[in-house]
């Protein structure tokens, strides 16, 4: 299955969550609890839930072409509809009517976050490397069948291929800008190290392993006593020729009559 969520770069800085599919697997019906004392008047009920947020504020059923405005730069319906269609193509559910108004404002955060970073990065003079432009866009196409499957999908979410380029130009700036910012800040010591080692020691243990290799001198149980001394008489020259420092790999490869092993070394 392709993940249209690559499609646009710009996409990728997201992590918005809570679009899912809540009618797949409904909950059990649990039994009724016992009936319990009641608490104190004014104190809260023993692992109560903590108070819920505030409802996001609603979105408008029709969505303005213009969402919202960065620094005088429009953040446009355009860009919110597409992070909505990738959102969606993760989640492999549109979002729920219930859902809707949280999820497209943190879309819309996500959005404006963006637009923010892009100026930043402009106002830095950060520019990505055409090169690096032209590496990621191929690694977009390789992930559709063909040319063809991948122009559909930019046709199907009104983007053009210069789109395309100038958002992953965008994002690989803000993330060149990111990493030049973050990255000397970033101090790891060596009670750090090992701290860390010690937390996760079973990722670190490596099972003991042996690799086999062999030189095959072959013989037939019909051979004669000759060719078996030749036989046996080759393989020592052999033996005697590894214990003086002789490579394995290019005597197995000359010598070896292992047809699947032989090419590569033994």
């Amino acid at each position: 299955m392709i993940k249209n969520s690559a499609v646009l770069p710009l996409l990728l800085v997201f992590t918005v969550g809570g679009c899912t599919k809540a009618a797949d697997t409904p909950p059990a019906q649990a039994a009724a609890p016992a009936p319990a004392a009641a608490p104190a008047q004014g104190s809260p009920a023993p692992g109560a839930a903590p108070a819920a947020q505030p409802p996001a504020k609603p979105v408008p059923a029709q969505i303005p072409d213009v969402v919202a405005k960065v620094n005088g730069e429009d953040v446009k319906k355009t860009e919110l509809d597409m992070a909505i269609k990738s959102l969606e193509d993760r989640a492999r559910s549109p979002v729920p009517a219930e859902q809707r108004d949280a999820v497209y404002r943190q879309v819309l955060d996500r959005l404006i976050g963006f637009h923010l970073l892009v100026q930043e990065a402009k106002a830095r003079k950060v520019v990505a490397p055409p090169w690096e432009v032209d590496s990621q866009v191929e690694q977009i196409k390789k992930q559709f069948p063909s040319e063809d499957a991948f122009n559909q999908m930019l046709q199907a979410r009104g983007v053009t291929v210069e789109r395309l380029r100038a958002d992953t130009a965008q994002t690989i700036a803000v993330n060149v800008m990111l990493k030049a910012e973050l990255e000397p800040k970033i101090v790891v010591t060596e009670a750090d190290s090992k701290k860390f080692y010690e937390e996760n020691r079973p990722r670190f243990r490596q099972e003991d392993s042996v690799h086999a290799s062999h030189i095959l001198i072959r013989t037939t149980e019909q051979a004669d006593a000759a060719a078996k001394a030749k036989a046996k008489t080759q393989a020592d020259d052999l033996l005697a020729q590894l214990k003086k420092g002789a490579d394995f790999a290019d005597l197995a490869k000359k010598h070896s009559q292992d047809p699947g092993s032989a090419p590569n070394g033994g």
